[in-house]
């Protein structure tokens, strides 16, 4: 009984997401941000490493997540960030296969994608479960 018990609760778990947010300017700095790809704001092309180092000295504050492709489960988080001045830095940080978490107010509409210009902890989002994809045919 235990046994099955103890089934139950890790299966249950198993499936379920953590909400996460943007990485905090503190985590950026000392280079905590595993998982999360920098990128040209206006490109769109990964930031070289001497742009990403310099990114890394900039930042000062958390300004906008946005949410690519909001109406798929295949949506991209975005994390913008400004610099002491307040002025917004041309890159950003982003994080592939996510959705907004339901029921999340902060987060509004804008063509094409979910902005959310709210304190760091109110924009979260979480990642799709994907299905997994089996390599071996029958």
């Amino acid at each position: 009984m235990r046994n099955l018990l103890l089934s139950f609760i890790l299966i249950t778990l198993s499936g379920m997401s953590v909400a996460e947010v943007c990485p905090t300017v503190q985590a950026i700095k000392r280079n905590q941000i595993q998982g999360w790809k920098a990128y040209d704001s206006d490109e769109g092309t990964l930031l070289s490493a001497k742009r990403t180092i310099q990114f890394k000295k900039d930042v000062a504050t958390f300004a906008l997540a946005e949410l690519s492709k909001p109406e798929t489960r295949k949506g991209s988080i975005h994390c913008y960030y400004s610099n002491e001045s307040g002025a917004a830095l041309e890159a950003y940080l982003a994080k592939n296969h996510q959705v907004k978490v339901a029921n999340q107010l902060a987060w509004y509409k804008v063509t094409g994608a979910m902005h959310c210009a709210a304190p760091l902890h109110q924009c979260q989002f979480q990642a799709t479960n994907q299905p997994l994809h089996h390599l071996a045919k029958k």
